[in-house]
């Protein structure tokens, strides 16, 4: 079994033109369709809250941004999971903090350890979400973002005769 055969698009951005015109038909009418750049691309329906939609759609217009084909279809899900996860760590933060500035209650260091438990786990689920999703630096600089370069035509330089 050799290695996955990279998508067309990935080929000729890395220089590899080595196939005849019906060979890339025929791939790309093989290679699955994508949601393309003039698509709409809603949220799932578990995303209850308003605040959470609007995060939602902001990160995938931020990663369509980058490259119309960064966040397609089937990334839907994962960049939803990101947006419950920072939701989850946002309201742990936010509990602990609460608790820390209750001068009514005596700190029990217990309680206190479990709040950053609680908040760390969270932390740690948002990162593996946002390295998932390209939202880390470390994995953007996995991303290939070049442009297609634009063919030039070789008859172009002849001129009329």
């Amino acid at each position: 079994m050799g290695r996955p055969r990279k998508p067309l698009a990935v080929q000729e951005q890395s220089g590899r033109r080595h196939i005849s015109t019906a060979e890339r038909e025929r791939r790309l009418a093989s290679e699955a369709r994508l949601a393309g750049p003039g698509e709409k691309l809603d949220p799932p329906g578990y995303l209850t809250t308003k605040v959470q939609r609007e995060r939602f759609r902001s990160i995938v217009a931020l990663l369509r941004s980058a490259s119309p084909m960064l966040c397609t279809e089937p990334d839907l899900d994962a960049v939803a999971r990101y947006v419950m996860e920072e939701a989850e760590y946002l309201s742990a933060s936010n509990d602990l903090k609460a608790y820390r500035r209750n001068k009514r209650a005596d700190i029990n260091p217990n309680v206190l350890a479990k709040y950053q438990t609680l908040k760390n786990s969270a932390f740690k689920c948002v990162t593996e979400a946002a390295r998932a999703i390209g939202l880390t630096v470390d994995s953007r600089l996995k991303f290939d973002l070049k442009e297609p370069e634009e063919e030039a035509d070789d008859f172009d330089d002849i001129g009329e005769l």
